[in-house]
């Protein structure tokens, strides 16, 4: 998509088609994908309208809770 997409000309007036950044200012857009928009140069994301917010992922069901695989056959008391 050329730059020039971006923007409308009516009644001698340029209006920008897309939003932009709130983080990096006006120049900047944030690019529409299917389920957020995001900024390609300081990477500011923000859900899509319509999309479920991201849920916090779950711990791993197949580590045993309190296992930590770093002290795993290591003494400690030698």
């Amino acid at each position: 998509m050329s730059k020039i997409e971006f923007y409308d000309v009516s009644d001698g007036k340029l209006k920008r088609k897309r939003e932009h950044c709130p983080e990096c200012g006006p120049g900047t857009f944030m690019a529409h994908h299917a389920d957020r928009k995001s900024c390609g140069r300081c990477g500011h994301t923000v859900p899509a309208a319509g999309s479920a917010p991201a849920e916090a992922s779950a711990p791993a069901a197949d580590t045993p809770a309190g296992s930590d695989d770093s002290a795993a056959g290591d003494s400690g008391s030698d």
